[in-house]
């Protein structure tokens, strides 16, 4: 839905009830912060490139609900959505939980790369 309807508030209170109300890791963070601890994640250049990676790779899986706002942010960011579709995938297997905000309908997300 559109801007200042309170997706915001719906996720984060979500993510605190399952907090409260079992014994699950939740993540919330914004598309723009998934992206940035991408790029984080790549920007390092040698030894500790594949240490870097693979502690993002590590925040991401080892959750059991991962809570992602604005979700229409990482459209048009190719590696950070693959990166994105391999934690949905391994998440998904695996019976743990994605929630996702949107300010667009599905069908408005012809520009997301999900192949």
């Amino acid at each position: 839905s559109k801007s200042g309807l309170g997706k915001t508030h719906l996720m984060q209170s979500i993510g605190n009830y399952i907090l409260e109300n079992g014994n699950k890791k939740v993540l919330y963070v914004s598309s723009d912060q998934f992206v940035n601890d991408y790029i984080n994640a790549v920007r390092t250049v040698g030894k500790n490139t594949v240490e870097k990676i693979d502690s993002f790779k590590n925040k991401y899986r080892n959750i059991d609900v991962l809570i992602i706002d604005d979700f229409q942010m990482i459209i048009g960011k190719d590696a950070s959505q693959t990166q994105f579709f391999d934690i949905f995938n391994d998440m998904y297997q695996k019976g743990k939980q994605i929630i996702i905000t949107c300010d667009r309908m599905p069908e408005q997300l012809k520009e997301l790369d999900i192949e």
